[in-house]
């Protein structure tokens, strides 16, 4: 199984026990003898919650006695379900305590979260782990924890600026490219073309995201003799990719790993760290770039 993404939706409280059956629904794609392996409390009777400000010390006492009992049996087996889903991060919504219950285990779970639900994902599973609260006029109301195993997806909708150019110095248009890169353009070409009257000519064209146009486009107005850019919505397909760092004889070397449709990993040496390294130590750009990936495979 890949690595996963936990989501909790906490808007009606988060408990151990809630947290618990809602892993406990996403698990049920395991095999039987995992499954198994995988034991749960005795049936008991769910935690009341009172809004009385009547509530003796010793019922106060006691109950809290009783919830540290009960969580110190849950924890375990939260983690043991969270290694079996293969889950690398979680996060969550708010937890909203005056909507439902929550307890020292369930906020301790939420507190792991590391940020909200990604922009773009793929839900795989959802489980939700229900209990019950008490109100004054005597009546049980279920509150739900939903969790959702998803799969994030990187941001694929990205935009290209475009501008035919026949009149400006291939100078000032070395500047533009960095002073676009700079800015966080994703990527910047130029294409030789032919325009009206036969004129040699570049387009120059920069990949970016769509929050970027306005500023990219006051750069490209602003250093070459362009009167227009064209601009169009592309879709690209983007590996997964992480980064991490190579010891080499001279240096340190930054890699980019990127995950392959059959789980493969491919290892690329960061251009101006190898440059770094090689003009630092006077050995070849080819030889510290062979050295750098060796060393990575050897990591991964």
């Amino acid at each position: 199984m890949s690595k996963n993404t936990l989501y909790l939706e906490c808007y009606e409280g988060i408990t151990g026990e809630m947290v618990l059956g809602a892993l406990k629904d996403l698990a049920e794609a395991l095999e039987t003898e995992e499954k198994d392996r995988i034991s749960f409390p005795k049936e008991r009777e769910h935690t009341e919650i009172r809004f009385s400000k009547e509530r003796r010390k010793q019922d106060i006492e006691r109950q809290s006695k009783e919830q540290g009992t009960i969580q110190e049996e849950l924890l375990p087996q939260i983690d043991l379900l969270l290694e079996k889903l293969q889950i690398e991060k979680i996060t969550a919504s708010p937890v909203w305590s005056d909507k439902g219950p929550t307890d020292a285990l369930g906020l301790a779970i939420a507190a792991r979260a590391e940020g909200a639900c990604p922009e773009r994902f793929v839900v795989k599973k959802v489980g939700t782990g229900t209990t019950y609260v008490n109100l004054e006029n005597n009546t049980r109301e279920p509150r739900t924890l939903r969790a959702m195993l998803i799969e994030e997806v990187p941001a694929g909708e990205l935009w290209i600026l475009e501008s035919n150019i026949d009149d400006c110095a291939g100078e000032i248009l070395g500047y533009t490219m960095d002073l676009l890169f700079e800015a966080g353009a994703r990527d910047v070409w130029f294409t030789p073309i032919f325009m009206k009257k036969n004129r040699p000519a570049y387009q120059l064209s920069v990949l970016c995201a769509e929050d970027q146009i306005r500023a990219l486009d006051a750069i490209l107005f602003r250093e070459t003799t362009t009167i227009g850019v064209r601009r169009y919505r592309v879709e690209r397909t983007a590996l997964p990719r992480r980064f991490f760092e190579a010891r080499v004889p001279g240096g340190t070397v930054r890699i980019k790993a990127c995950e392959q449709p059959d789980g493969a990993e491919k290892c690329y040496p960061e251009y101006e760290d190898v440059k770094r390294v090689a003009r630092e130590t006077g050995k070849s750009y080819h030889e510290v770039y062979q050295t750098a990936k060796k060393m990575a495979e050897k990591k991964e």
